[in-house]
């Protein structure tokens, strides 16, 4: 079959030409490929899978041709061991070039695969989805649902099955052993087994669990371990969780839950006891299970009827709410698809750059080889034999790299996963590792890192006349050859420009999430939680006397300037919320109340962390239980009810327990709650003595310099004489939960740093090895202007202009690129734009200042060429 009327790119078919047999068979093998060229559609996968292709058969006749001229496959690859111990340093420098690039992509494969790539670990779990309620008017969204409602959704038959989760909250187990705080969530009886998820021990929850059969709970391994050690058999045991007595009836092997991540302990409670539209609010998670045959947009338009009817049975409750059904894994993982996915194809440059380097290394290499390599094709070796030579002996490298790289991949994971767990909530990272889809993405990447540098100086050997070759001996390397070597220096740098402005772009948004004006001040603050459990704090009564008492004691501990506490602390979480409307006008729909969140406080909270007060007061002795009830608001949510008024003493209607008016004593600034990246949300203190709506507490305290140890066991102290069984857990600086809300966006930006640093690096050393290339080349030349009078300064002028216009050349591409690529970077920014000139320019200046070092080793060696001596060996 002859090549028209399909035609394949030129390139492709000058390769094909070197490394297909001759005659009819490679004839009909380019056609066949042509035709079917030609048959796929336009875009990019098609040119990568003529890449591939033509890679593939590369490979496959050039290694054959390669057998035959040297002794067979057997003597061929043993030729190529040979020729890497004959040169250590070369050969070291490649496979370690390799690895790096290898090890560094299989590394972030791994962790890609193991949370976006592997299905979600539950039976049939592309049938399982989140259930929310929204707000339209409020532009709410993924909102937790009401217990009511989601009893109704589950009654209506629509789904398969419907279950409820909270997340994951602080319990006191009491028994066995010292009290200790854990993470524990309530899930309705049914969650596990609608997850399909099978115990390591014991059969799960009966269907009667929390109402007649008594209170079970399930514990995962971390939790049976925390609370029973290695006791051979737990199932069956009791447990003092909060003061009440629980059953053990499984133990979960370790790994992700949905809604429930963290939790050590699962307590079963139907859905019925948790309240309704008429005595609660929203506060559970949703989990339903597709019909066999159905789908989400069928699950979303019956639930959404079910939900119209619900607003008209419950119009004060549900005004404006909907119903939102999501897929499960939609919601699990679609914050983590834009920053692992752009590390990956960050780690994908990266060993891009690593391939052009070693290209570039192997280049450099056959051109040493050169008379080698004609004399043997002189003695008969064809072009096909030669250039399958040298790709059998690249092929050899990128084995010994990725053989490398996949140690340093197992390293990279094992030190990775825990910058990953502190900066993401990733379901199933402790699934990573190097397991047989991880090791066979790791084959697949060695192969074609090798075929990728090692096409270009196979090819190029391939070319290159016997007799041209022999005659130019002794001249120095071809002029053609230093061309192709500094179009791979472009492409290295073009390559690493795109990840230096990138790294930079990232670096910069970091910077500006880490300088957000928080409203707190973070120096020398102490955190620690207080958490009331046990028949004593049975009713609301109970709470606010203990309190209130802790409350009258914090000022006086030692080494301590300022004492508080709140029931969830900024950036911890977000709280309890509700809507509220302003009192001293007209009552506006239901529909349009806005939304606060609620904080209950006690002490000199807002002077503990340094919450400046705008207007009023804070709370004090003339707040009671027994007195009207008052609140403090936030800057933002006096101006959005009372816009140009004063809002002291106006009357502030909260959806809580009524609808009865508290008055506003205090304004105090805004203050960072639900992240650094996000707007502060309007709030509402009160204090705890007039609403003890929660039993925990997290007490704050402003120490004095070097008084933060001083000031925790004091606090210790305190709690265990009013009473011993409570203990003060999750002790943390207040910074901590700063770093901990920046930790994303740090984690990320120093990975691709640490990318760009390599990879200019190596371009770095790319621009070197040209540049000593062409010294090589010219020492004739340069010795002549020197004879002629040419100064130092004019050498390394002539040496540097030439490094500096690959540079420059690499950066007008690299540019160009990164300002297309930096629109996928967007969802990660902070405050910064995706084509911010001080990222590029910096970036820019940067690789020029980098550039420009490397040329100057070349420019040094040049101004030390001596005239005659040049002129001798010229």
């Amino acid at each position: 079959m002859s090549d028209a009327p399909h035609r394949l790119p030129g390139w492709a078919t000058a390769v094909l030409v070197r490394l297909l047999p001759a005659g009819v068979r490679g004839a009909s093998i380019r056609g066949d490929l042509a035709q079917e060229w030609s048959e796929r559609a336009r875009g990019p996968g098609r040119q990568v899978w003529l890449a591939v292709e033509v890679a593939r058969l590369g490979f496959h006749y050039g290694v054959r041709a390669a057998g035959r001229g040297g002794g067979g496959m057997e003597g061929a690859w043993g030729f190529a061991v040979r020729k890497m111990r004959r040169d250590p340093g070369y050969s070291a420098l490649a496979v370690g070039t390799i690895a790096l690039g290898i090890g560094v992509t299989v590394a972030l494969y791994s962790v890609v695969q193991a949370v976006l790539l592997d299905p979600l670990p539950w039976e049939r779990p592309d049938e399982l989805v989140a259930l929310f309620e929204g707000h339209e008017p409020r532009d709410v969204h993924r909102n937790v649902v009401n217990p009511g409602n989601l009893r109704a959704w589950r009654e209506s038959g629509s789904l398969a099955g419907v279950e409820g989760v909270m997340p994951p909250q602080p319990r006191i187990v009491s028994s066995p052993g010292e009290p200790r705080e854990v993470m524990a969530s309530f899930v309705t009886p049914g969650y596990l087994t609608l997850l399909g998820v099978e115990p390591v021990e014991g059969g799960g929850f009966s269907p009667g669990a929390g109402g007649a059969d008594g209170d079970q709970i399930v514990l995962t391994r971390r939790g049976r371990l925390e609370l029973f050690g290695d006791v051979p058999e737990v199932v069956g045991r009791t447990v003092e969780v909060n003061g009440a007595s629980a059953r053990v009836m499984a133990v979960l092997d370790d790994g992700h839950l949905p809604f429930a991540d963290g939790a050590l302990i699962l307590t079963a409670i139907p859905l019925a006891d948790l309240g309704d539209q008429t005595n609660t609010g929203r506060f559970l998670y949703g989990l339903g299970r597709l019909p066999s045959d159905g789908s989400i947009g069928a699950a979303q338009a019956e639930l959404s009827g079910v939900m119209a009817g619900l607003r008209e049975r419950h119009p004060e409750f549900n005004a404006g709410w909907r119903v939102e059904v999501e897929s499960l894994r939609t919601v699990l993982l679609g914050d983590l698809r834009a920053p692992l996915w752009t590390l990956l194809a960050a780690s994908g440059l990266l060993l891009l750059v690593s391939c052009v380097s070693v290209a570039n290394l192997t280049l450099a290499r056959a051109t040493e080889r050169r008379a080698e390599l004609a004399v043997r094709s002189a003695l008969g070796a064809s072009s096909r034999a030669i250039a399958g030579q040298l790709m059998v002996e690249n092929l050899t490298l990128a084995a010994g790299g990725g053989a490398l790289g996949t140690l340093i991949a197992w390293v990279g994971a094992t030190l990775l996963t825990p910058q990953l767990l502190t900066a993401f909530t990733i379901p199933r990272l402790g699934a990573v590792g190097l397991d047989g889809g991880v090791l066979l993405f790791a084959a697949l990447v060695t192969g074609l890192t090798g075929l990728a540098f090692g096409l270009v100086p196979s090819f190029a050997a391939g070319r290159a006349s016997p007799a041209a070759t022999l005659r130019a001996e002794g001249r120095g390397p071809g002029r053609a050859t230093g061309r192709l070597r500094s179009a791979l220096v472009v492409a290295e740098v073009a390559l690493s420009v795109v990840l230096l402005t990138s790294a930079a772009l990232l670096v910069r948004s970091f910077r500006t999430l880490v300088t957000v004006e928080t409203g707190f001040d973070v120096e020398r603050v102490v955190t620690g939680r207080v958490n009331l459990t046990g028949e004593r704090y049975r009713g609301s009564e109970p709470d606010r006397l203990f309190f209130t008492q802790l409350e009258r004691e914090l000022a006086a501990l030692p080494g301590v300037e300022a004492a508080g506490g709140v029931q969830m602390l900024p950036l911890d979480g977000l709280g309890s919320a509700t809507s509220f409307y302003a009192a001293d006008g007209p009552v506006p729909p239901r529909e349009e109340w806005p939304v606060a969140d609620i904080r209950p406080i006690i002490g000199a909270y807002f002077e503990a962390m340094g919450i400046d007060l705008l207007a009023g007061r804070t709370f004090g002795p003339e707040d009671g239980p027994n007195t009207p009830r008052t609140v403090v608001v936030s800057r933002s949510l006096a101006d959005e009810v009372w816009p140009g008024l004063d809002p002291i003493g106006r009357p502030l209607a909260i959806n809580w327990d009524d609808l009865d008016p508290w008055t506003v004593v205090g304004v105090v600034d805004d203050v960072v709650h639900a992240g650094m990246d996000q707007a502060p949300r309007p709030m509402v203190y009160h204090t705890v003595r007039q609403a003890p709506y929660f039993p925990f507490m997290s007490v704050v305290l402003r120490t004095r310099a070097g008084g933060e140890g001083e000031a925790v066991g004091a606090l210790r102290a305190l709690v265990a004489e009013l009473d011993p069984a409570l203990p003060v857990t999750r002790v943390r600086t207040l910074d901590d939960f700063v770093r901990t809300a920046t930790a994303r966006h740090r984690v990320t930006a120093f990975l691709m740093t640490l990318f760009a640093g390599a990879a200019a690096l190596l371009a770095a050393v790319g621009v070197y090895g040209v540049l000593a290339y062409s010294v090589a080349r010219r020492v004739r030349e340069i010795g002549v202007r020197v004879a002629l009078g040419a100064r130092g300064r004019d050498v390394v002028a002539l040496v540097t202009a030439q490094g500096v216009r690959l540079v420059l050349a690499g950066l007008a591409i690299g540019l160009a690129v990164a300002a297309v690529a930096a629109r996928l970077l967007e969802s990660l920014l902070f405050g910064v734009a995706p084509r911010d000139p001080v990222a590029f320019g910096g970036a820019a200046l940067l690789f020029v200042a980098v550039g420009v070092l490397a040329c100057l080793g070349p420019a040094l060696r040049a101004i030390r060429i001596r005239p005659v001596r040049a002129l001798r060996e010229g």
